[in-house]
């Protein structure tokens, strides 16, 4: 991927979302110890290697900043929360040299009900907490222009319903799951013409793109999210080149 975003004149970033125990090894019950070597690093030693790639693991700076921030990850979840997110997200922007919104000012807004208890263990009455879910009222989606893709055009019903059932703007990728269209990745195009970068980006991402919209969707003025499998076809295919492509790729899938 990297040699064709080169062929178009594009920069390529590899974000790193963190395994939450990587970022928290504390908290890992007493009988598992951690090895002092990564998994990953395995990978990224390699990956650091390539002409035009730009690897962003924002472990060590997550690991930092808990201790000041607050938690970073939700607790009944195995992504980051909106600060977590936005923490890995500036660490990303100064190694690219490029402007991203500043002087945030997040707030806890209750609590968060997550994959870990909802998904994978599907505990009923599980106690939460209302310290882990921040967010921020700073950036707003004025002036924003949502172009879904053709899959969200060809029903309208569809779309509509996600756009009443979630908050698209600050979470529009989710998980894919077969049986329920809400559950598909959202691929489209978002325009803010107040971008603080003028660059057409593309982002190919997992889930943990999630709580980076908001801040992709502020910093660039033309934002393409896409399913990781085309970007090698697109960048052959497509008219409109990108001139960088970010892919958010959780620690596990490695």
């Amino acid at each position: 991927m990297a040699k064709k975003a080169s062929q178009a004149n594009a920069k390529v970033a590899l974000m790193i979302g963190p395994n939450k125990a990587s970022v928290y090894p504390e908290y890992l019950p007493i009988a598992i110890k951690p090895s002092d070597t990564r998994y990953l690093s395995y990978f990224t030693k390699e990956l650091s290697q390539i002409r035009n790639l730009y690897l962003v693991d924002p472990t060590e700076t997550l690991v930092k900043a808990k201790a000041k921030e607050g938690l970073l990850y939700y607790r009944t979840d195995s992504h980051w929360n909106e600060k977590g997110a936005y923490i890995a997200f500036t660490a990303m922007m100064e190694k690219l040299g490029l402007k991203y919104p500043t002087n945030l000012q997040f707030y806890l807004e209750g609590e968060f009900k997550g994959d870990i208890v909802t998904k994978i263990s599907k505990i009923k009455n599980f106690s939460l907490h209302p310290d882990d879910n921040w967010n921020q009222n700073t950036l707003t989606d004025v002036g924003w222009e949502i172009i879904p893709d053709q899959y969200y055009q060809a029903d309208s019903n569809i779309f509509k319903t996600i756009l009443s059932r979630i908050k698209i703007l600050r979470n529009p990728m989710f998980e894919s799951q077969n049986e329920d269209p809400l559950e598909y990745f959202w691929s489209g195009v978002v325009k803010n013409t107040q971008g603080l970068n003028d660059l057409v980006v593309w982002v190919p991402g997992d889930s943990f793109t999630n709580s980076l919209k908001r801040y992709l969707n502020a910093s660039f003025t033309n934002v393409r999210y896409m399913d990781p499998g085309k970007i090698d076809a697109e960048l052959s295919a497509s008219g409109e080149k990108p001139n960088l492509v970010i892919v958010v790729k959780v620690e596990r899938s490695f």
